[in-house]
Protein backbone atom coordinates (compact mmCIF):
# COMPACT_ATOMS: atom_id res chain seq x y z
CA UNK A 1 0.00 0.00 0.00
CA UNK A 2 3.01 2.48 0.30
CA UNK A 3 4.56 2.09 -2.51
CA UNK A 4 1.90 3.19 -4.98
CA UNK A 5 1.24 6.54 -2.40
CA UNK A 6 5.54 7.30 -2.50
CA UNK A 7 5.10 6.70 -6.30
CA UNK A 8 2.19 8.72 -6.62
CA UNK A 9 3.98 11.20 -4.54
CA UNK A 10 6.76 11.41 -6.82
CA UNK A 11 5.75 11.58 -9.93
CA UNK A 12 4.10 14.83 -9.17
CA UNK A 13 8.22 16.10 -8.60
CA UNK A 14 10.14 17.64 -11.53
CA UNK A 15 12.72 14.79 -11.21
CA UNK A 16 12.16 11.76 -10.15
CA UNK A 17 13.97 9.94 -7.49
CA UNK A 18 16.19 6.82 -7.56
CA UNK A 19 14.10 3.19 -7.09
CA UNK A 20 16.40 2.85 -4.04
CA UNK A 21 14.81 6.63 -2.47
CA UNK A 22 11.64 5.12 -3.30
CA UNK A 23 12.06 1.85 -1.52
CA UNK A 24 14.06 3.89 1.12
CA UNK A 25 10.66 5.98 1.92
CA UNK A 26 8.52 3.07 1.46
CA UNK A 27 11.06 1.48 4.10
CA UNK A 28 10.26 4.03 6.46
CA UNK A 29 6.88 4.96 6.60
CA UNK A 30 6.42 1.23 7.04
CA UNK A 31 8.71 1.31 9.98
CA UNK A 32 6.66 4.60 11.78
CA UNK A 33 3.32 2.95 10.85
CA UNK A 34 4.89 -0.29 12.88
CA UNK A 35 5.52 2.33 15.98
CA UNK A 36 2.67 4.29 16.37
CA UNK A 37 0.64 0.51 16.00
CA UNK A 38 2.86 -0.78 18.48
CA UNK A 39 2.58 2.64 20.91
CA UNK A 40 -1.36 2.26 20.63
CA UNK A 41 -1.35 -1.16 21.25
CA UNK A 42 1.11 -0.60 24.65
CA UNK A 43 -1.38 2.49 25.49
CA UNK A 44 -4.66 0.11 24.85
CA UNK A 45 -3.03 -3.03 26.53
CA UNK A 46 -1.57 -1.80 29.17
CA UNK A 47 -5.05 0.41 29.85
CA UNK A 48 -6.89 -2.56 30.03
CA UNK A 49 -4.87 -4.74 32.12
CA UNK A 50 -4.81 -1.75 34.78
CA UNK A 51 -8.67 -1.51 34.72
CA UNK A 52 -9.10 -5.44 34.63
CA UNK A 53 -6.66 -6.48 37.13
CA UNK A 54 -6.87 -3.28 39.88
CA UNK A 55 -6.64 -5.55 43.16
CA UNK A 56 -3.06 -6.71 41.33
CA UNK A 57 0.16 -5.00 42.49
CA UNK A 58 1.39 -2.00 39.97
CA UNK A 59 4.36 -3.98 39.80
CA UNK A 60 3.01 -7.55 38.75
CA UNK A 61 0.78 -5.40 36.15
CA UNK A 62 3.42 -3.68 34.79
CA UNK A 63 5.54 -6.95 33.95
CA UNK A 64 2.45 -8.87 32.95
CA UNK A 65 2.21 -6.11 30.38
CA UNK A 66 5.98 -6.39 29.36
CA UNK A 67 5.20 -9.59 29.09
CA UNK A 68 2.27 -9.73 26.32
CA UNK A 69 4.08 -6.82 24.73
CA UNK A 70 7.40 -8.81 24.40
CA UNK A 71 5.39 -11.84 23.03
CA UNK A 72 2.84 -9.56 20.50
CA UNK A 73 6.43 -8.20 19.07
CA UNK A 74 8.78 -11.38 19.02
CA UNK A 75 5.14 -13.09 17.13
CA UNK A 76 4.75 -10.58 14.31
CA UNK A 77 8.51 -10.62 13.82
CA UNK A 78 8.69 -13.94 13.59
CA UNK A 79 5.74 -14.04 10.73
CA UNK A 80 7.55 -12.28 8.76
CA UNK A 81 9.21 -15.60 7.75
CA UNK A 82 5.92 -16.56 5.31
CA UNK A 83 5.79 -13.32 3.74
CA UNK A 84 8.29 -13.68 0.30
CA UNK A 85 11.06 -11.41 0.50
CA UNK A 86 10.99 -10.79 4.07
CA UNK A 87 13.17 -12.17 7.21
CA UNK A 88 13.02 -12.28 11.00
CA UNK A 89 14.73 -9.83 13.40
CA UNK A 90 15.51 -9.14 16.39
CA UNK A 91 16.58 -5.87 16.70
CA UNK A 92 12.93 -5.02 15.52
CA UNK A 93 11.23 -7.43 17.21
CA UNK A 94 12.90 -5.34 20.50
CA UNK A 95 12.36 -1.44 18.49
CA UNK A 96 8.13 -2.79 18.21
CA UNK A 97 8.65 -3.98 22.48
CA UNK A 98 9.85 -0.69 22.99
CA UNK A 99 7.29 1.31 21.48
CA UNK A 100 4.98 -0.64 23.05
CA UNK A 101 6.30 -0.19 26.39
CA UNK A 102 6.56 3.84 25.61
CA UNK A 103 2.92 3.13 25.47
CA UNK A 104 2.57 1.03 28.46
CA UNK A 105 5.03 3.81 30.56
CA UNK A 106 2.71 7.01 28.93
CA UNK A 107 -1.03 5.04 30.25
CA UNK A 108 0.79 4.07 33.64
CA UNK A 109 1.58 7.64 34.31
CA UNK A 110 -1.26 9.05 33.05
CA UNK A 111 -3.77 6.57 35.72
CA UNK A 112 -1.36 7.32 38.24
CA UNK A 113 -1.99 10.72 38.07
CA UNK A 114 -5.67 10.21 37.99
CA UNK A 115 -5.76 8.43 40.59
CA UNK A 116 -3.81 11.02 43.18
CA UNK A 117 -5.87 13.66 42.08
CA UNK A 118 -9.33 11.48 42.84
CA UNK A 119 -8.07 10.31 46.48
CA UNK A 120 -7.18 13.94 47.27
CA UNK A 121 -9.31 15.00 50.06
CA UNK A 122 -12.26 18.17 48.87
CA UNK A 123 -11.69 20.99 50.75
CA UNK A 124 -12.70 21.57 53.76
CA UNK A 125 -15.23 24.20 54.22
CA UNK A 126 -14.32 24.86 58.47
CA UNK A 127 -12.21 27.83 58.11
CA UNK A 128 -14.69 29.94 56.21
CA UNK A 129 -17.60 31.90 56.93
CA UNK A 130 -21.14 32.14 55.52
CA UNK A 131 -21.95 34.86 53.32
CA UNK A 132 -23.13 37.69 55.57
CA UNK A 133 -22.09 36.74 59.03
CA UNK A 134 -19.89 38.61 61.38
CA UNK A 135 -17.34 36.61 62.76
Amino acid sequence: MEKPLVSQVTNTMTTLPSEEAILTITYYIRQIGRALLFFLLGLTGSWSIHLTFHKITARNRFLGTALMLFIISYFTEKMKIFIPGRHYSFPECLESFLFGILGCICITFLLYHLRRIASRPPESNINKTAPGSTK
